[in-house]
């Protein structure tokens, strides 16, 4: 399953996102919408690869926070918003989602960008329950 964000610009400013699904992927054509709860300001900033399962982790921005939530996106079912509190997962970071099966989260990772800097990891624990 395929997964596509449309952006719709009125006057340089992005006033609407539709999100339009590939079922099958091969099928190279819109088979579905899905709705996630985003609004117009809040972006998508990574899906965590879902390897087959039905659900997956989305990780997605307002302002300069961060929140992920979960998704069966072939089902459009949806997970509460869960926000991370600390800055270096803020969208000006950079943050990376993916998911341990093994434990059931979502795990995030960023850092500011030195050289030096060791990333930050974040786990959200029973997130894929959508």
């Amino acid at each position: 399953m395929g997964l596509v964000e449309e952006e719709k610009v009125k006057a340089r400013f992005v006033n609407q996102r539709l999100y339009n699904t590939l079922n099958p992927l091969s099928g190279n054509k819109f088979t579905g919408k899905w709705t996630p709860p985003l609004t117009k300001t809040q972006l998508i900033l990574g899906l965590a690869p879902s390897q087959g399962a039905t659900n997956t982790a989305i990780l997605a921005s307002q302002n300069f926070t961060s929140f992920v939530f979960s998704s069966d996106v072939a089902a459009n079912t949806f997970g509460p918003k869960i926000a991370l509190t600390d800055s270096v997962f803020g969208f000006n970071d950079s943050p990376v989602i993916g998911i341990d099966w093994q434990t059931n989260q979502a795990v995030e990772a960023a850092s500011t960008g030195g050289v030096l800097d060791i990333p930050q990891i974040a786990e959200v624990a029973d997130l894929l329950s959508c």
